[in-house]
């Protein structure tokens, strides 16, 4: 088949999910292409593209695509009509709501077969503001154009249930994987902090809470990779709890290196879809500590959930491993072992590849 992947921003787990898809679609005989926005991700999002044009045959275009809805959908989703009329393909796949609208009215103008995967994002918006109704009255109506949904967790899909209705529509749940060669054990470098955080600078991974309860250790160390709008809010947060010696932050940098710099990984998100990041601490051999929310406890064992989400519980479970280092050990190889076994890439690939032709 010919197939091509539609999205907005080159960031994040979206843009790490379609880089996966477009790997394993090549090695098991597709013809994948790309499109995307041209005005995010910066210098490290045009690399990854780049390198992507290994897998994609058909080409990576970028166009400008606008973050919220407005009348530059009008011309986006015609871009992607004369893209597709170019490239003739079997599929359109849309990520993420935009690239989900653009892909499934190209597709129903065109007589192609279209799917969609949400990805979180607007699934945690409140329904009852303004824009949230627009975007929700928008998936309601594109969910009788497309030929399937696929979710990448069990929670994405049930939400979208609440919020918008599967009704009768085609669907599967394919949970993200990592490839073999990514199991490499992380090697601490000689200044690597007790705990890390890897993910966006925003108040729904929880950093203000994991911040307050590194205060509450006394002396541990803390490292933040990643970037985002609240990155000044969480410096001048760990001034006035007093650790601003013992957290430094990073800024955005590849995960292969971001797992050196601490022991413990600790994600205390308020929410969440299904983060690679769960993934990747397991294929680094790191103990982890994260939050029952989203699909997290779909792969997570229970023993590592934490739950209530609060400054003094969150502290109690850093608290009680930091003090363990056989129990870190035993940990991080058990959460390896059991993500190698049961989140693959390949088995990922496959799943949606399949639903293409059985929808």
């Amino acid at each position: 088949m010919k197939i091509v992947h539609v999205f907005r921003a080159p960031i994040g787990g979206l843009f790490r999910h379609v880089r996966d898809l477009a790997r394993g679609q090549k090695a098991i005989g597709h013809q994948v292409g790309i499109i995307c926005d041209s005005t995010t991700g910066g210098e490290y999002a045009s690399r990854l593209l780049e390198e992507l044009k290994e897998y994609c045959s058909l080409g990576v275009a970028r166009r400008p695509i606008s973050r919220m809805p407005g009348l530059g959908d009008i011309s986006g989703t015609k871009t992607v009509i004369d893209i597709a009329k170019q490239w003739s393909p079997d599929v359109l796949h849309g990520h993420g709501a935009k690239g989900g609208v653009y892909a499934r009215l190209a597709g129903y103008r065109l007589g192609i077969r279209s799917f969609y995967t949400p990805h979180g994002g607007s699934l945690h918006h409140p329904a009852s503001k303004p824009m949230q109704l627009v975007i929700d009255g928008t998936e309601k109506i594109l969910r009788q154009l497309g030929t399937g949904l696929c979710f990448v967790c069990d929670y994405e899909r049930d939400r979208f249930d609440h919020m918008i209705g599967l009704g009768k529509a085609a669907h599967i749940v394919a949970h993200n994987g990592l490839w073999e060669d990514e199991f490499i054990p992380a090697v601490p470098s000689p200044d690597a902090t007790d705990f890390l955080f890897v993910g966006e600078m925003r108040d729904y991974k929880g950093v203000d809470i994991l911040l307050e309860a590194l205060a509450k250790l006394k002396g541990a160390t803390l490292t933040l990779v990643g970037d985002g709008p609240a990155m000044d809010e969480y410096k001048s947060l760990a001034a006035s709890l007093g650790i601003s010696k013992l957290v430094r932050f990073m800024g955005r940098m590849p995960m292969q290196e971001a797992v050196s710099l601490g022991r413990i990984m600790v994600l205390p998100s308020r929410f969440e879809s299904f983060p690679y990041v769960v993934l990747e601490t397991a294929a680094a051999s790191l103990p982890l500590i994260t939050t029952a929310v989203g699909g997290i406890p779909e792969v997570v064992p229970r023993s590592l959930l934490c739950a209530p989400l609060t400054a003094e519980n969150l502290a109690d479970h850093m608290g009680k491993l930091l003090s363990n280092p056989e129990r870190m050990k035993r940990d991080g190889d058990d959460y390896a072992a059991l993500i190698r076994k049961t989140c693959t890439a390949p088995d990922m690939t496959r799943k949606i590849t399949d639903f293409y032709v059985s929808a």
